[in-house]
């Protein structure tokens, strides 16, 4: 690159010398030309080349300073030749030409170290004295002996009459030209207001020369107007119109100046120091004007950015006021009372439903003005993706609102598009736990929901939340000959609509139906769409107003078996999440109506099974009194490995067992059957308590899918008065004395639960049996509660038997018992067995 460089800079500079000696030897032949024409009328306005070259000197490197001062001179020689001057003559005119520019322009940069800054009073002195003041009088010492030599003529009104032509040439001709160079903005904004001005200062000076009027009573106002309006541009540029009307007007005897009695030449260059001194006055004053005007300015600017820092510093404290903002909604409102509390503006609106335009990131169009009901400003919320809503402040009258306040909008609505979406976040993260909390929920409720009213109970009551706020949501499934849908439930619809959607045909075409036979989720953002897809389901949309719609299949295998329908009546964007959490919730819907189908085949079966081997205790035991209460656990009717059993033995002797297998459904029935069958069998062969036991021990190992099951055996002699016992890891057995009243727990005799044990040995006591007495055996059902001890629950079913009537009925008792004692909700068997001696 730097060899690029010294490869291209001498063969441009030698181009760049040539244009600007191109440049300056046209302009200049152009004003020594003018000042040629103005001698031959006897005029003497100035020398307009030397406000040409003085300029070119200042405005270009010292470098390059040998092109212009060859211009300066080439021209100069060639234009006095051309106009019959001696070769001599022409030279020295050359010489003084060349001298000026060079001793004004080193004298100002001497004096200030650079070019002159002519909108700085510092500046205009600089140029006034080196390139006005010094280098006319430099060139005017040759210029004036030039003259006195070649044409005659008094040496100081010569010396006189040069220097003030060249200096006013310099002032009105060479600052334009630097003006322009800082200026360049300004003119080119506003050059019909100085054409205008200098077409004026024309005008007005011609008139004021041909009526003899006062030049200062005009030219002042008309200069200080200029400086006023546009500025030290305007004043030089009236300052030259008024200097080129002044020179020929007084050269041709008109104005205040012709008419001292002095000859022309010295005439003319009163009227030009007079005009210079004019214009550097307005100048001056121009620049005061200026100065001032930049002050107030630069203080309306500095109060302005106070202002804006102000309000930027409100606005950055409203945003760390908004990052706790944990919604949308808590963000629009904190918004609207922060911007009402500062500007006391009558209405703020923050709104922030999604642009259906799509306005991308970057573009903030602010949309403004009064109105019949005050002033109105809009500012858009501009996110990360796109608008995110609109900020809309109404004052209260029709004025705009300040820069301050637009400011401080304008930074409340960035920061509030920022407040927006980490809320819009936040509350995605929080639906995301709510959702995953929501699905725990529903699996462990769903897990317990055995029936389809049951799961549509949960999915109705957790779902409809957990998907945005939903307004209504059905749960059908496919009947048994797929000819139908029938929904299990219809949560948030009315009355009306549920009636129209019972058992709906599976050859009408509707969302729901589709569904099913598709596989595939049926997605319906607005009603237009509804309608147009299904025109015969119309009524039923307008008789909700709903807007968006979402129904997903449940699919087990490659089969539908139903289908979940969702209605929002806001419209509803769904979501990956979103749809993420149905798909879901569809899957767990659908595992448990399949689950709910098993268990209802189950419990038909395990209902016959235990119906079939629960005893009727239809054949009396003499000498004894029997009563007995069964109840299943929960509203669900789980069937579980609970029994009891009643049996009249050869000898007057009566087998009494009760007894509980581990598990519930149809293996635990299973197992019961076993068991008590054995038991039975075992009791008839006249195997005493322990020995029973035993054996069923081996039985429950071998034959009984459950393997563990615990039991308690009592074998009742009336006429002898005596009851033998024994227990398999079984709660103890209650005996209630007639005699005292008082309840004995018969817990001596005791073994391990009946099951896989290599070595198990049961014991067996005695006690006795009087008549009035009873016997009470039961399951762990009766007694356990969750938190409490099963001591606390065998003494309350004590209390319980010490305080009934010893001549109740014992079927009574039991169902007292159970009633009273037993857990809410029943999540086990229950069995009781009373037996009371009556002979």
């Amino acid at each position: 690159m730097a060899a690029e460089r010294r490869l291209i800079a001498p063969s441009s500079e030698p181009a760049r010398l040539l244009a600007l000696f191109a440049i300056v030897a046209a302009a200049y032949a152009l004003g020594s030309e003018l000042s040629w024409q103005s001698f031959s009328s006897g005029a003497a306005f100035g020398f307009p080349p030397a406000g040409v070259t003085v300029a070119a000197l200042l405005l270009t490197p010292r470098r390059r300073w040998p092109a212009v001062i060859a211009a300066i001179a080439v021209t100069e020689i060639g234009v006095d030749l051309q106009h019959q001057l001696n070769v001599a003559a022409a030279v020295a005119s050359a010489a003084a030409n060349c001298v000026e520019p060079l001793a004004g322009a080193t004298t100002t940069i001497r004096l200030g170290g650079g070019r002159p800054d002519l909108t700085t009073r510092p500046g205009l002195l600089r140029y006034v004295a080196g390139a006005g003041c010094a280098g006319p009088l430099a060139g005017g010492l040759i210029g004036a002996t030039v003259l006195a030599r070649s044409g005659g003529g008094w040496w100081p009104a010569l010396w006189l009459q040069w220097w003030a032509g060249d200096g006013i040439a310099v002032l009105v001709v060479g600052a334009p030209i630097l003006l322009w160079v800082q200026r360049r903005q300004l003119i080119a904004a506003r050059w019909r207001e100085l054409v205008l001005i200098v077409a004026l200062t024309t005008g007005l000076a011609v008139v004021a020369f041909r009526l003899g009027q006062p030049l200062a009573v005009l030219f002042l106002p008309l200069l200080a107007w200029a400086a006023f309006w546009v500025g030290d541009v305007a004043v030089v540029l009236a300052g030259t119109a008024f200097a080129v009307v002044a020179n020929y007007m007084t050269a041709a005897g008109h104005g205040e100046f012709a008419h001292l009695g002095l000859p022309a030449p010295t005439a003319v260059a009163l009227a030009q120091l007079y005009i210079a001194t004019i214009v550097l006055i307005c100048w001056l004053l121009a620049q005061e004007v200026t100065g001032r005007i930049r002050a107030v300015q630069e203080q309306e600017s500095a109060r302005l950015q106070r202002e804006a820092a102000d309000a930027r510093r409100m606005a950055a404290e409203l945003g760390a006021w908004l990052a706790e903002a944990p919604t949308v909604t808590d963000v629009a409102e904190r918004v609207s009372g922060a911007v009402r509390g500062r500007l006391g503006v009558r209405h703020v609106a923050v709104d922030l439903s999604p642009d259906p335009s799509g306005s991308p990131a970057g573009r903030a169009d602010v949309d403004s003005g009064p109105g019949p009901d005050g002033y109105l400003a809009s500012f858009a919320l501009l996110g990360e993706s796109g608008s995110v809503g609109r900020l809309d402040v109404r004052w209260a009258g029709a004025s705009e609102p300040s820069a301050a306040e637009r400011e401080y909008l304008q930074a409340v609505a960035e920061i509030t598009s920022r407040a927006v979406e980490r809320a819009r976040l936040r509350q995605a993260e929080e639906r995301e736990r709510e959702r995953l909390a929501t699905l725990a929920t529903l699996t462990r409720l769903l897990a317990s929901a055995l029936t389809p009213q049951a799961i549509g109970e949960v999915v109705a009551e957790r779902v409809r939340s957990a998907v945005g706020g939903a307004d209504g949501l059905a749960l059908g499934v496919v009947s048994a000959d797929g000819a139908r849908i029938e929904w299990i439930s219809a949560a948030g619809y009315s009355e009306q609509t549920r009636e129209q959607i019972v058992d709906l045909p599976m050859d009408e075409p509707t969302a729901a139906t589709d569904a099913v036979r598709t596989g595939e989720p049926v997605i319906l953002r607005e009603s237009a769409e509804y309608v147009r897809r299904y025109p015969g389901r119309a009524e039923v949309v307008a008789g909700e107003g709903r807007s968006s719609w979402l129904v997903w299949p449940l699919i087990v295998g490659k089969n539908a078996i139903g289908c979940i329908s969702i209605m929002w009546q806001r419209p509803q964007q769904f979501g990956p999440g979103q749809l993420a959490f149905i798909a879901a919730v569809a899957d767990l819907v659908a595992q448990a109506l399949v689950r709910a189908q098993i268990y209802a085949d189950e419990h038909a079966v395990a209902t016959v099974l235990q119906r079939a081997v629960m005893p009727r205790m239809t054949a009396p035991i003499a000498g004894l009194q029997v009563g007995t209460c069964y109840r299943q656990a929960g509203t669900t009717w789980v069937i579980g490995g609970d029994w009891y059993d009643a049996l009249a033995l050869p000898g007057g002797r009566a087998y009494l067992a009760i007894g509980d297998v581990a598990g519930h459904g149809i293996a635990a029935a299973e197992d019961m059957t076993q068991i008590r069958n054995a038991g039975r069998a075992l009791a008839i062969a006249g195997y005493l308590p322990a020995r029973l036991l035993a054996d069923l021990r081996r039985i429950t190992a071998t034959v009984t899918a459950g393997q563990f099951a615990t039991m308690a055996v009592a074998l009742a002699e009336p006429a002898a008065g005596r009851l033998a016992y024994a227990s398999a890891g079984h709660l103890p057995l209650l005996v209630r004395r007639a005699k005292t009243g008082k309840v004995e727990a018969l817990s001596a005799a005791a073994g391990p639960p009946l099951g896989p044990f290599d070595e198990a040995a049961y014991s067996q006591r005695r006690t006795h049996f009087a008549v009035g007495d009873v016997l009470l055996m039961y399951t762990d059902g009766l007694i356990e509660r969750r938190g409490d001890d099963i001591a606390d629950g065998i003494a309350k079913v004590s209390d319980y038997l010490a305080a009934w009537s010893p001549h109740g009925s014992l079927d009574v008792l039991c169902q007292e018992l159970v009633t009273a004692l037993a857990a809410q909700p029943q999540l086990d068997d229950i069995c009781v067995l009373a037996v009371r001696r009556s002979s």
